[in-house]
């Protein structure tokens, strides 16, 4: 028998599989706390994209501190596109 499923929430999926049901394809942001016993991430031998997005309202200037955040989310996108995943 073989069962899928979709998680709304990453630390729910972590926590499925950390129970032994299951494994998980899941984004390196979710995963990154380095204490995590119980589980191993391995990174995919494919290549993968993943778009993301930044949504405001229509005519809304964002705050600066928005701004600020969406800068440094870029920024660790960039890095962790470069740099290796480690398990």
């Amino acid at each position: 028998m073989q069962h899928s499923m979709r998680g709304r929430f990453a630390q729910t999926v972590v926590s499925l599989v950390r129970h032994g049901l299951g494994v998980a394809l899941i984004d390196r942001f979710s995963v990154a706390e380095v204490y995590m016993p119980g589980i191993v991430r391995r990174p995919l031998k494919e290549a993968s994209c993943i778009r993301s997005y930044v949504v405001k309202k229509q005519g809304r200037v964002l705050s600066s501190f928005a701004e600020y955040a969406i800068t440094q989310f870029r920024k660790e996108l960039v890095l962790a596109a470069t740099e290796p995943l480690s398990s």
